[in-house]
């Protein structure tokens, strides 16, 4: 699958402690597949040997399908607290590799906010300019709800920082609108371990499923390495830092 997006944000701060920044996307998908690499199940002899032919030939869907799609977003934050929402799949385009006029894709509603609670700082805005807030101690809490058609997951989560360490924890996938056609999607727990050296954060995060794989899968271990450039351009605005965590 290949996919071109053309976004668009922009800002504009609403008061002295609080930015807001919409954004839009075109995007250009391109779904390919070549059917005919797939082996199927009568390809397959009794002893063993793969013939040329399948049923599953006669009909094979087309190789591409391209389609257009849009998504719209907004986020509004201060230095404590963030929220926002998306909404993707707009123009629900026809996305099936088949002829199927009645396949489109579900309009997908996505959620999301929390908060930054600083330990011990300061109580005054003058004196908090002494010392840096990112050697403050800090808890953080953030959730997540994505909503379509067929499926609704909430994903609750919380941060311990203290420069250069950073620990975290989420529950992923509880649902919340309950629907005879909706998917179970209970789905893990989530552990992170995070180190800052200078600007390159180190990360580990496993995932322990406790929906229906519990009993299927130990669960996934993954280690991520990330750079941020933040270069310091001076401007007459003031749009601040996202408060929400960088691991």
């Amino acid at each position: 699958m290949t996919v071109v997006d053309l976004c668009y944000s922009w800002w504009t701060n609403i008061t002295s402690d609080w930015v807001i920044r919409p954004g839009i996307a075109f995007k250009y998908n391109t779904r390919s597949i070549d059917f005919y690499a797939l082996t199927f199940g009568d390809q397959i002899d009794e002893k063993g040997n793969i013939t040329p032919h399948s049923i599953e030939h006669s009909r094979a869907p087309h190789t591409t399908k391209p389609f257009l799609d849009m998504e719209v977003s907004a986020i509004g934050y201060s230095d404590k607290y963030w929220g926002g929402i998306s909404v993707d799949h707009l123009l629900r385009p026809k996305a099936s590799l088949y002829d199927d006029d009645t396949y489109h894709e579900d309009m997908k509603i996505s959620m999301f906010g929390g908060a930054k609670l600083y330990v011990g700082a300061p109580s005054t805005r003058r004196s908090r300019g002494r010392k840096s807030k990112e050697d403050m101690q800090n808890v953080s809490f953030a959730l997540l709800y994505e909503y379509s058609k067929l499926s609704d997951q909430l994903s609750l989560g919380a941060y311990w920082n203290k420069n250069p360490f950073t620990l975290g924890a989420w529950i992923r996938g509880i649902p919340v609108a309950v629907r005879e056609d909706s998917y179970g999607n209970l789905d893990a727990i989530v552990l992170l371990l995070g180190y800052k050296i200078y600007d390159l954060h180190i990360g580990y995060s496993y995932d322990f499923s406790i929906g229906e794989l519990l009993s299927s899968t130990g669960g996934s271990h993954e280690i991520s390495l990330s750079y941020e450039f933040a270069p310091r351009v001076k401007s007459k605005k003031r749009h601040g830092v996202i408060a929400c965590p960088k691991l």
